[in-house]
């Protein structure tokens, strides 16, 4: 269903989006929940429901830590440059990432 461009103000939809980003621990995570838009289809709910449980799962599993990681998107950036070398700094904040 199409909805009309003022439908997410009228249902208050930026308060849930305000809401989500207070929880998230850095600005890559809080733009991430300004791009999501309000949704009536199924099968999308069902699937980013799905990557909520998987999350949840790892937040409980022991060692997982929630301390905010790193902004790597400028490190990441670098990598596309040819000649481009990341400092040993931005090598041990992508790794915070990856582990």
């Amino acid at each position: 269903m199409v909805f009309p461009e003022n439908y997410e103000p009228k249902i208050g939809f930026e308060r849930i989006r305000d809401a989500v980003k207070s929880y998230c621990h850095s600005e890559s995570a809080a733009a991430l929940v300004d791009e999501e838009i309000f949704s009536s289809d199924f099968d999308l709910i069902r699937n980013k429901l799905l990557r909520v449980k998987e999350c949840l799962l790892m937040i409980n599993e022991e060692g997982f830590s929630m301390d905010p990681f790193p902004d790597i998107s400028q490190s990441i950036g670098k990598l596309t440059l040819n000649g481009a070398y990341l400092e040993v700094e931005e090598v041990a904040d992508l790794r915070k990432n990856l582990v």
